[in-house]
């Protein structure tokens, strides 16, 4: 029996689903450096809330926190619901959408993935 052409034919079989599973790491891997800078971005965003004499400063702090991100689809939330006043609790809750640059993903998952992070700091002064 003539069996040149079979290992070709199995290559062939296997490669879209070596691509698939290669395009799924990246993907994963796109998605695990947003968490990481989204979470970053919420603790440089609530360091600044602590000392914060404004609400930019603490927007401004959370986005450069959060370099490398499309900013378009970052969204930066805060609340201190007991006040600014020092010792009290200020959130910011930070949220980005991962857009999924591989329409044979988008198949199997939405358009996006969502992640975010929130952190919590004690305000050290007073805000006017």
């Amino acid at each position: 029996m003539n069996e040149s052409g079979q290992s070709t034919v199995e290559f062939a079989m296997t490669v879209p689903l070596l691509m698939l599973v290669l395009l799924a790491l990246m993907q994963t891997g796109m998605v695990v450096y947003a968490q990481i800078m989204v979470t970053h971005a919420a603790r440089e965003g609530a360091r600044q809330a602590a000392t914060a004499d404004s609400d930019g400063e603490i927007l401004a702090a959370a986005r450069t926190g959060a370099a490398g991100l499309d900013s378009s689809r970052l969204s930066v939330s805060y609340s201190a619901p007991s006040g600014w006043k020092t010792g009290e609790p200020v959130t910011v809750t930070t949220e980005y959408s991962v857009p999924l640059f591989a329409s044979v993903l988008r198949t199997v998952i939405k358009d996006v993935v969502d992640v975010g992070a929130r952190a919590t700091m004690r305000i050290e002064k007073d805000r006017d």
